[in-house]
């Protein structure tokens, strides 16, 4: 299973503080992984920081422009920016 997988899980489970370890180290590794970002900033939003999520999205949406999944939490991070 890879990292990713496995911090995506831990999202899941509601083990944020050990996923956002798991998305920082992956980070630490490739400052280009843009599912890193898409995690971070998910939690982001599960924590209610929408500006930080924002920030974090657009760096996924740039780095995984085939993937719709990073748009969609930008949308709702947007949203809830006003």
């Amino acid at each position: 299973m890879s990292d990713v997988t496995q911090a995506d899980k831990l999202v899941q489970k509601g083990h944020y503080a050990q996923a956002e370890k798991l998305y920082i180290r992956l980070l630490q590794r490739d400052s280009r992984n843009g599912q890193a970002y898409r995690g971070l900033g998910k939690l982001a939003l599960i924590a209610n920081m929408p500006k930080r999520a924002v920030s974090l999205l657009q760096k996924a949406c740039h780095l995984l422009t085939n993937d719709p999944l990073p748009f969609i939490y930008l949308a709702d991070a947007f949203n809830r920016v006003g």
